[in-house]
């Protein structure tokens, strides 16, 4: 959420949203001032966004049901791509993903990854920002999609990248990678 730079006044999309930690906290950033979309796939926890956003007194948040594989509506100042990931960056709190990923679904993730990528990155605003973050560890998932993604659309630029290890932080791990778009 810090790399985002949300500010009072601008639209922003949390694509990823559920349970709505981090849509709160950009909320916080803009300081309840602007506009929030807030997306997640199931019904279920676009019920928990809207709790949080109540409970916490939040009320720039549109929070919805869809599917950020597919391109949204609108153009924003910042997007938030908290992808859905292998989690590997996480096996020290969740020692069970070990005994659930296979290969064939890592596969699968990336394909999901660059989807969304590829579908919300191009709702962004010239001279916008965009954070893809994760929260393991594997540079296919990581690195190699935002790498990736650059290559395809030359409309973008890197502006920073960070893996945060284990280690680091005394627990889990992360990846975070801040692009701008720098011309349509």
């Amino acid at each position: 959420v810090r790399m985002l730079d949300a500010r009072s006044g601008m639209e922003v999309l949390d694509a990823c949203a559920a349970p709505g930690t981090k849509t709160q906290q950009i909320a916080c950033a803009m300081n309840n001032r602007g506009r929030i979309t807030a997306f997640d796939l199931y019904p279920g926890r676009v019920q928990l966004i809207n709790a949080l956003m109540k409970q916490t007194g939040v009320n720039i948040v549109e929070a919805s049901v869809h599917d950020a594989s597919v391109a949204a509506d609108g153009m924003y100042d910042r997007i938030l791509l908290d992808v859905p990931c292998s989690g590997l960056g996480d096996l020290a709190h969740k020692p069970e993903i070990r005994y659930h990923l296979k290969p064939e679904n890592l596969d699968q993730l990336i394909d999901v990854q660059q989807k969304i990528l590829n579908a919300q990155a191009l709702r962004l605003n010239e001279g916008g920002r965009f954070v893809y973050s994760t929260c393991t560890l594997d540079q296919k998932e990581n690195a190699a999609q935002i790498r990736c993604f650059l290559q395809e659309h030359p409309q973008f630029s890197l502006c920073e990248e960070h893996t945060w290890f284990p280690q680091d932080l005394h627990g889990s791990g992360f990846y975070g990678a801040l692009v701008e778009r720098v011309h349509f």
